[in-house]
């Protein structure tokens, strides 16, 4: 519960955030006005790209980067936004192509659906669609535990508040001037300023960052969970006394090339912004930066992975070059702006607040999404997990005319493999092809219920399946994790 309060606060300062596009600038009072203007309402094409200029051979081992290409990443946005000028409701529809050097571009679509204005009954509903699955992935926020304490720190930043933390910020860096050339306004900042701007930002924006982290402020302070949303004196003086800790141990590492960030924009007929740009260029030395945030996170737990990279990484061979862009064309400033969201169905969406994990259960995962099982639950008997037939054999792929069960005896089809399992009898008919074998169980199928349960394992890997098993700590319930493969990979081997 206390890492999905964090989720859902992150995603709640995401969407804030988000709600109106505000860029530094305090120059020329047209260009500021237009890049501080609160925009709820727009059509926008957006372009991100990210990627490694320099690094040397031993750290591409170690991020098992092969190839001459450096590896780099850009996404297209094309996005449309309709939003209430008091920035309570706001509807979106994203689709994306996010392209990686060496690999397939992906298409996604993402839609946002919130309502604020109402505190006892608050929207909050993010659906999202990827090639990997024909299905909408669709997350209800108000249906999570939790969600109702972050209302007041969501709708606290209304345009208003937000134009003051920009004011508040512009003060970090008070005379910085925009250049302006054939109406492209251009501003750089040096590596000192941006982390001016940076410290500027956390303590100014601490009511909206403490929502994200209050959960883990307040553990360091109390000792325990939060079970409210209010941010106390303590938890403040406990965050500002962190931002300070990170600004002073990275007040002397380099992160940033000469020009640390360009700021580029340009406005419309009505001086609204109709182009953004932003560029952001690194130059740093990952040891000098692991060697100053040390001291603060000597507590962290390390796994032998993180153990490795870090010995892994000297002086030398750590020097790291690498680029941030973002292009934005702005177009339809806070006008009528359609937004359609797809029509979702019991066949094509899966609410994955229902596929949550409850850490009292056997938790069966399938390709990443939770399977539900309406009427009997997995069980296990002598290590073993049971499930019920027709349900688990239609999730991984096996349709109800290739199961049967009559007198005692089920018959399972699939490809070229077919399993006859007969009910508290531990020997089962495997068929391949042509070829024919008795194979004994752990644990044979039974019933429970009125319902046949299965042997989860054993149906999964004669099936193109690979099962792992995890046991939650502290907690009774379990994980299990069932992933297809391709048919031609054959069975997995058992996971230990």
């Amino acid at each position: 519960m206390k890492k999905m309060r964090k989720y859902i606060a992150l995603l709640l300062s995401v969407m804030t955030a988000a709600m109106s596009v505000n860029v530094l600038a305090a120059s020329d009072d047209d260009i500021k006005a237009a890049m501080t203007e609160s925009i709820t309402s727009a059509n926008m094409k957006m372009t991100m790209e990210i990627g490694i200029e320099k690094i040397s051979d031993e750290m591409k081992e170690v991020f098992e980067i092969t190839g001459d290409e450096l590896p780099a990443m850009s996404a297209d946005y094309d996005i449309a936004l309709k939003g209430a000028a008091d920035s309570l409701v706001m509807q979106m529809a994203m689709n994306a192509v996010v392209k990686m050097t060496g690999e397939p571009d992906v298409d996604i679509e993402t839609y946002m659906d919130m309502d604020m204005s109402d505190k006892n009954a608050p929207k909050l509903v993010y659906i999202m669609k990827s090639p990997d699955t024909d299905k909408y992935m669709v997350m209800d926020y108000s249906r999570i535990p939790g969600y109702d304490q972050l209302i007041d720190s969501m709708t606290a930043y209304s345009p208003e508040k937000i134009k003051e933390i920009n004011e508040q910020i512009y003060s970090a860096v008070p005379d910085k001037k925009f250049k302006e050339k054939d109406g492209v306004y251009t501003m750089t900042f040096t590596e000192k300023e941006i982390k001016d701007v940076i410290e500027s930002m956390m303590l100014n924006m601490e009511d909206l960052m403490l929502s994200t982290i209050a959960v883990s402020v307040s553990s360091a302070v109390e000792g325990e969970e939060v079970s409210t949303g209010e941010i106390t004196d303590e938890m403040r003086s406990k965050y500002e006394e962190e931002v300070k800790k990170w600004v002073g141990a990275l007040k002397d590492v380099q992160f940033f090339a000469d020009d640390a960030m360009v700021i580029t924009a340009s406005m419309d007929d009505d001086k609204h912004l109709k182009t953004m740009g932003v560029e952001i260029n690194f130059d740093t030395n990952l040891y000098k930066v692991i060697k100053a945030v040390s001291p603060i996170i000597d507590d962290m737990d390390e796994t032998e992975e993180t153990k490795a990279f870090i010995e892994s990484v000297t002086e030398k061979n750590s020097d790291i070059s690498a680029y941030l862009k973002i292009d934005m064309d702005i177009s339809n400033v806070n006008g009528d702006v359609k937004v359609e969201f797809p029509k979702l169905t019991e066949d094509n969406s899966i609410y994955l607040e229902d596929m949550m994990i409850d850490e009292t259960k056997i938790n069966v995962l399938y390709n990443g999404i939770r399977v539900k099982f309406d009427d009997v639950e997995p069980v296990i008997e002598n290590d073993r997990t049971l499930v019920p037939l027709r349900k688990f054999c239609n999730v991984i792929g096996i349709s109800d005319e290739n199961i049967s069960y009559e007198a005692g005896v089920i018959t399972i089809k699939d490809g070229r493999t077919t399993l006859v399992l007969t009910i508290d009898d531990d020997e089962v008919k495997k068929t391949v092809g042509d070829k024919t074998e008795t194979v004994k169980l752990d644990v044979p199928a039974t019933i429970r219920n009125d319902r046949t349960l299965v042997p989860l394992r054993f149906v999964s890997e004669n099936f193109s399946c690979k099962v792992e098993y995890e046991k939650l700590e502290d907690n009774p319930g379990s994980v299990i994790y069932i992933n297809s493969m391709l048919k031609d990979e054959g069975p997995a081997e058992a996971a230990e």
